[in-house]
């Protein structure tokens, strides 16, 4: 697989990497589903389209990339820098059709750590 883009995941001031910490107790089935879908986002980026990826806010530019794997929906937020790099800033497991407010006020105060 082609690496186009650099995909690297926010950490805390102490070090810590909540994103891993997430995905690591997740299952083995759904780790993998959220490890291909990352695979793609590194392979096109943006370009992957709208049944892997969403705008969900303004400035600044956050999108989603969508995971579904065994009926439960996890979504992890992002933000694109140049030089075709990509920073995870939160991921959590969807539980209504709308993006929950507080999940979204995650990913925007992380996104200005970036």
């Amino acid at each position: 697989m082609v690496r186009n883009y650099r995909i690297e995941y926010i950490e805390s001031a102490s070090g810590r990497c909540p994103i891993e910490q997430f995905i690591d107790r997740l299952d083995e089935d759904t780790r993998a589903k959220i490890d291909m879908h990352l695979d793609l986002l590194e392979e096109f980026g943006l370009e992957l389209g709208g049944a892997y990826l969403r705008k969900i806010n303004k400035k600044p530019d956050i999108w989603e990339l969508r995971v579904i794997s065994k009926s439960r929906w996890y979504r992890l937020l992002f933000v694109t820098r140049p030089n075709r790099h990509i920073v995870i800033l939160h991921i959590y497991q969807k539980k209504s059709n709308r993006t929950p407010m507080r999940e979204l006020k995650v990913a925007i105060r992380n996104a200005a750590l970036v």
